[in-house]
């Protein structure tokens, strides 16, 4: 059975970020609430620092009975609480070859790529 560290390395890890990078976090938060209040997808912002969710909408459909706010204290939890076993290993294939694909792209260039996946959830 597949355990949060599974979901990280060192590709995706962040050791150290300075204030000015945290300051500039609350920035996009902003943006990406505005965003969640125009569509009918479930979005999610992952803190790769602190290995757990900086941002959960709440759109119903993705939290499984759960409020957007025990969603993001669960963290990657979640997955292992509410993905199917089958699911699971897609998420951890697709976390491993996202981010060997994103480390083949010019820096220039990573903005213009972006990474969608469906799997299910338990309810």
């Amino acid at each position: 059975m597949p355990k949060v560290d599974n979901f990280f390395s060192l590709r995706n890890t962040v050791n150290k970020i300075s204030n000015d990078e945290l300051e500039q976090a609350f920035d996009y938060l902003e943006s990406i609430r505005a965003f969640a209040r125009t569509t009918n997808k479930s979005l999610y912002v992952i803190d790769y620092q602190t290995r757990g969710f900086e941002y959960v909408s709440d759109n119903p459909l993705f939290l499984c009975g759960y409020s957007a706010q025990e969603v993001k204290d669960m963290g990657y939890e979640f997955y292992l609480k509410n993905v199917p076993a089958k699911d699971l290993e897609l998420l951890l294939k697709i976390n491993t070859a996202g981010f060997e694909f994103y480390e083949q792209i010019p820096s220039a260039e990573r903005k213009q790529y972006t990474i969608s996946y469906d799997f299910q959830l338990l309810h």
